[in-house]
């Protein structure tokens, strides 16, 4: 009996918090609501009066790891070794391995000499 009891006030403090969020949450609803219909008075009045808009001017991409590795390489004439790829990009050894060995499969360098890479 004693165990039934527990587990009953257990229920009715579980059915208690539930009620007080659904309360919460009712009330966050509404302010939404309120929200919502203040903004769409707001769009009727801004379409009567023109306004322009400021144009926020949109950041271009970085080049990928293996397009700087590949324009260094365009560049030289030479050739140019792993360790003065590493000196202008900042690159781990791996990674410029990795980067050149793809590159020489895709057809794009040819190795020249031991390290040593120019443009196909």
């Amino acid at each position: 009996m004693k165990q039934l009891k527990r587990s009953l006030q257990a229920i009715s403090k579980d059915l208690k918090s539930l009620t007080l969020r659904t309360e919460k949450m009712i009330k966050l609803l509404g302010k939404l609501e309120k929200g919502q219909t203040k903004a769409g008075v707001r769009k009727k009045t801004a379409a009567k009066s023109v306004v322009p808009r400021r144009v926020i001017a949109k950041k271009g991409k970085s080049p990928s790891a293996t397009e700087t590795v590949l324009k260094i390489i365009m560049k030289s004439k030479k050739g140019v070794g792993t360790v003065t790829i590493q000196e202008k990009t900042g690159f781990k050894n791996r990674k410029i391995w990795d980067i050149v060995h793809r590159a020489g499969k895709e057809g794009k360098i040819k190795k020249v000499g031991r390290g040593i890479y120019v443009k196909a």
